[in-house]
């Protein structure tokens, strides 16, 4: 039964959209590592000195990409 000429008739409802986890979006991943080195850092100082070739190598790698990044 048609109420309004002008409304076409409803149709099946639309899958419901996807979506990721929160924990697989990159600005949670960016937060956690940031609370888990502030943490480290505070209650495991060794541990901290224990993983900065892991940052070292990382910034290394970051410094090496922004430069072709830029001039191309």
């Amino acid at each position: 039964m048609k109420l309004d000429p002008t409304f076409p008739e409803p149709s099946e409802a639309a899958p419901a959209e996807h979506r990721k986890p929160f924990w697989r979006h990159t600005y949670f991943q960016v937060l956690a590592a940031i609370v888990a080195g502030s943490l480290i850092g505070h209650f495991a100082p060794e541990t901290g000195q224990a993983l900065r070739p892991f940052g070292d190598g990382f910034l290394r790698l970051v410094e090496m990409i922004i430069p072709p990044v830029i001039f191309l």
